[in-house]
């Protein structure tokens, strides 16, 4: 039980040392950059990821909200369309209607001479 607490407190110890390099002259803490294990390339800052996923978030909402007033702008216009051809429809066959009445008029003008 005791090596178990020795070989948890040096594992510690090690990543303490590994994260931050104290300069004892000077009392300064340096920090390392963590490498990632299979890259070995130096891993961000957590601070800046997550600086850099709210930022691609605020992206994304700003599109969303962009698309979704396109969409209601086109279902206004398709609306509108679709009154326009509904009242295209109305004057249509009112037109037919009185050019039918004007034809009869005009055949029963010339019946009567």
């Amino acid at each position: 039980m005791y090596a178990k607490k020795t070989v948890c407190w040096c594992a510690i110890f090690l990543a303490l040392c590994i994260i931050a390099n104290c300069d004892i002259s000077t009392n300064n803490i340096i920090q390392r950059k963590l490498l990632h294990p299979y890259t070995l390339k130096p891993m961000p800052d957590p601070y800046e990821l997550l600086d850099n996923l709210r930022k691609q978030v605020l992206v994304k909402e700003e599109q969303l909200i962009k698309t979704e007033q396109i969409n209601k702008n086109f279902e206004k216009m398709i609306e509108l369309v679709n009154i326009l051809g509904q009242v295209d429809s109305f004057l249509t066959d009112k037109t037919r209607t009185m050019i039918k009445k004007l034809a009869i008029l005009t055949d029963a003008d010339v019946k009567i001479d």
